[in-house]
């Protein structure tokens, strides 16, 4: 199967290319900057890609988009939107160019789709809102309302994904190891997680799977609060937790509208994708931490 990959370069896309070559799939890389023979240059804000030679891909994993772990400036916000805009619209035009149709697209997206709550929610459950949840809409629907009814569409909503190598969990090290770990707020959040590895396996289990279509949470079935979340990884570096709990009020000074981010909460379901007969790894938060910090 020849597979098209945006997002390729990054932590996630970086271990799922080596997991789809190493099981014998023809993959293409598009990236921004090419290093190796599976790389294609592209420029999705130009709308170019380099597809000369390229046979129809009969599958196309799209994980491109500016992280939301950026500062969320003004500048940054709409290089966030377009990012994920421009990659749809770059892709679903050089495919339509080529007359090719995809047997399969799945599509990352977030569970920032979804409101606060104490509460489980899953893939029914009402939008929240703010930009976060509005850029999440609006990415997926770029999707949903442009692909034929005949390409089965898989769009995955991810959690914070646990590397110790890249994204939340590299920056929250260096911090914990050092003493300086707290709960953020009143630390009674839901933080819902998974560990690259599964999401991964996840994403080749949709490839692979055709009873996998529509939206799924892409999280571990076990969300912890803020404080357990805390205290799992404070033990795991084997450091204590000392520090109060951080204001809401200072984090909010200091990180503007994005302290949504670590403050909402948000308890997601993992039953749909489950019952496809997935499974995970590591659903517990103290096996994933312990497998991330002692590789």
């Amino acid at each position: 199967m020849s597979i098209w990959i945006t997002g390729g370069s990054g932590n996630v896309g970086s271990l799922l290319i080596e997991q789809l070559e190493a099981e014998g799939y023809k993959v293409v890389n598009f990236t921004r900057s090419v290093r190796h023979a599976r790389d294609k240059c592209w420029h999705p804000q130009l709308g170019e890609m380099e597809v000369e030679g390229l046979e129809s891909p009969e599958a196309v994993i799209n994980l491109a988009g500016y992280s939301v772990s950026n500062p969320w400036s003004e500048e940054n916000k709409r290089e966030m939107r377009s990012s994920r805009m421009t990659a749809a619209t770059t892709l679903l035009f050089q495919l339509k160019k080529m007359g090719a149709q995809p047997k399969v697209w799945i599509n990352a997206s977030a569970i920032g789709i979804y409101r606060s709550s104490l509460e489980w929610q899953d893939e029914q459950s009402p939008k929240g809102n703010g930009f976060l949840a509005d850029l999440t809409q609006d990415w997926e629907d770029s999707i949903l309302g442009n692909l034929a009814v005949t390409t089965r569409v898989v769009i995955l909503r991810i959690g914070v994904v646990m590397h110790a190598q890249s994204g939340a969990l590299q920056k929250m090290i260096p911090l914990f190891k050092w003493g300086l770990g707290s709960a953020l707020g009143k630390g009674e959040q839901w933080m819902s997680w998974i560990d690259r590895g599964d999401l991964t396996n996840m994403i080749v289990w949709a490839l692979k799977n055709e009873n996998v279509h529509g939206v799924y949470n892409a999280v571990a079935p076990h969300p912890v609060t803020n404080k357990v979340f805390t205290q799992t990884l404070c033990k795991a570096l084997h450091r204590p937790m000392i520090l109060p709990n951080a204001p809401t009020w200072v984090l909010k000074i200091i990180f503007g509208e994005m302290a949504s981010m670590v403050l909402n909460s948000q308890r997601i379901s993992a039953k749909k994708i489950m019952d496809t007969g997935f499974t995970f790894q590591y659903s517990d938060l103290e096996s994933c931490l312990k497998k991330q910090l002692n590789p």
